[in-house]
């Protein structure tokens, strides 16, 4: 594990506060973008054609040993020649269309194109539910992703969500198989602040503190920038390595690359 040590002076107006400090992180369970790291792995099944008979209730699909069941809880035909096709929640008495997944698969996610609302999905696993909604975006047949991952082994995914009356068309599936390696590119960051000297300081002195982020691993963390959030009435003097300031009185000091 490799710690980066960052020295800051700032000059107090008032009274200090308590400030704030944030590295910036992203949570992988709602996955809005296929390329996501956690679908690193991920096998690709085309949904166009649906698999099966046009205007079938159930598709199944077999897949590096996985089985994938659509099932329509109404008996609504889902399958067509432009994928598999999820109607309005209760308009034409349509229930919705469930997919079960045997064995559990890790992360799982699906390219669909609206005719009337965005891709979404209630996505079960082992660790709970993730209600994931894709990111809209205007204009007909543009494809739009969602998926899960980090709830656990997910065995089910009912479409479209709870309550929903979104319309839309899955147009490809991809997977990651319970057991396939975490991805790389993954780092885990932790960091401290502390007062260099006596802790407590007046209106009109200067503070001098360290910042100290360490990289836990298991990879290389690229890009770091700490945000250091300054208490209102605190004026930046300098910090090593160098900060720019923003208008709201925040610090942003890169770091650049931090090994493990």
């Amino acid at each position: 594990m490799r710690t980066m040590r960052i020295r800051v002076l700032a000059l107090l107006l008032v009274a200090v506060g308590a400030g704030g400090l944030g590295v910036a992180s992203v949570s992988a369970r709602d996955l809005l973008d296929p390329n996501d790291p956690a679908l690193a792995a991920s096998v690709i099944v085309p949904l166009r054609p649906a698999p099966g008979p046009a205007g079938a209730a159930s598709v199944q699909i077999v897949s590096n040993g996985i089985t994938f069941q659509f099932q329509s809880l109404d008996g609504t035909g889902i399958a067509g020649a432009g994928g598999i096709t999820v109607l309005p929640k209760f308009q034409f008495n349509f229930r919705g269309v469930l997919l079960t997944i045997t064995p559990p698969v890790t992360a799982i996610g699906f390219f669909g194109e609206e005719i009337d609302g965005t891709t979404q999905g209630l996505f079960t696993g082992t660790l709970g539910t993730e209600e994931v909604r894709g990111l809209r975006v205007p204009g007909p047949l543009v494809p739009v992703f969602a998926g899960a991952a980090d709830i656990g082994e997910i065995s089910a995914v009912l479409f479209p969500t709870t309550g929903s009356s979104a319309a839309f068309v899955l147009t490809e599936m991809r997977f990651v198989p319970s057991g396939t390696p975490p991805p790389t590119n993954v780092a885990d960051l932790a960091l401290g602040k502390a007062v260099n000297g006596l802790p407590l300081v007046t209106s009109g002195s200067r503070s001098d503190y360290a910042i100290d982020v360490l990289n836990q691993g298991p990879d290389t963390a690229v890009g770091v920038e700490v945000l250091d959030f300054l208490p209102p009435g605190t004026t930046f003097v300098s910090s090593n390595p160098p900060a720019t300031l923003t208008t709201s009185g925040v610090a942003r000091i890169p770091l650049g690359d931090l090994a493990a």
